[in-house]
């Protein structure tokens, strides 16, 4: 749990709140969640993926369209969609 602590504090903070949201979702560790691992590789079925859809526009007041979620295939694919529309830190 420390490790996982540690690991979540080196991350920014738009990035934390990514993990945080998929950790919820695919109920796996922190630790292992990887910008290159497929959403996929989470367990997140299409279900799963459109509350990570929802999750993401209610948090970050975005709108991702169908064929944005659908490019997204990757973790780090939702990190710079995010960042691209998020440039600046949550205060």
């Amino acid at each position: 749990m420390v490790e996982q602590q540690t690991k979540i504090e080196t991350l920014d903070s738009r990035k934390q709140d990514i993990w945080k949201i998929l950790q919820k979702l695919s109920r796996v560790e922190i630790s292992t969640i990887q910008p290159h691992a497929a959403l996929k590789d989470l367990g997140l079925d299409s279900l799963d993926r459109l509350q990570l859809l929802f999750e993401l526009e209610r948090f970050f007041d975005v709108e991702i369209s169908d064929d944005q979620a659908v490019a997204m295939k990757t973790i780090g694919d939702v990190l710079a969609y995010v960042e691209a529309r998020c440039p600046m830190e949550r205060t």
